[in-house]
């Protein structure tokens, strides 16, 4: 019966993306009503205003929510959050960094298949892929998309009833 809603936005009147942060609202009754509002994660790593984020709530309880970063304009890393006792804290792992002085208007993507979770990002036009691992709560095993490709964007996921995962992306 838990429902995670997620965004990002400034919480004070300045207006650049180095103030961002990741804020949630949860539900513990189906999504009939929600605690207030609060930041998830307080570091102040920025939240890019143009990229998307996504998130996990894993069959063990465990909350995923991955994010690109924005602090002095050129830090635009990816984070992955992630909350053992139900979004009432969350860690905060930097998997991939990537300085650049643009919004990359990038995607990720995260995905339970059996007891693993997995997820996928771009950095520096390449896509990657890797297993979430369950003790550190970081990213284990980056791979990055075989072959070469000019400017790979917008990974996906799917996993199938037998455990195959298909990664897939935009060229």
């Amino acid at each position: 019966n838990n429902v995670y809603v997620f965004w990002h936005a400034q919480p004070s009147a300045e207006k650049d993306e180095a103030n961002r942060r990741v804020w949630m609202a949860r539900s513990a009754d189906g999504g009939k009503s929600f605690e207030g509002e609060k930041i998830a994660y307080g570091e102040s790593t920025g939240v890019c205003g143009c990229c998307g984020s996504r998130a996990l709530a894993a069959a063990d309880g465990t909350v995923y929510m991955m994010f690109r970063a924005a602090t002095e304009v050129v830090n635009r890393d990816m984070y992955l959050l992630s909350s053992t006792d139900r979004g009432a804290t969350f860690h905060g792992a930097d998997i991939s960094h990537w300085n650049i002085g643009a919004c990359v208007m990038s995607s990720s993507a995260l995905i339970q298949g059996g007891k693993d979770v997995f997820s996928a990002w771009e950095s520096e036009k390449q896509v990657y892929f890797g297993r979430v691992d369950q003790s550190t709560h970081n990213i284990s095993g980056n791979t990055a998309a075989p072959g070469t490709g000019v400017n790979r964007k917008y990974p996906a996921l799917a996993v199938n009833g037998n455990g195959q995962i298909l990664f897939v992306w935009a060229e």
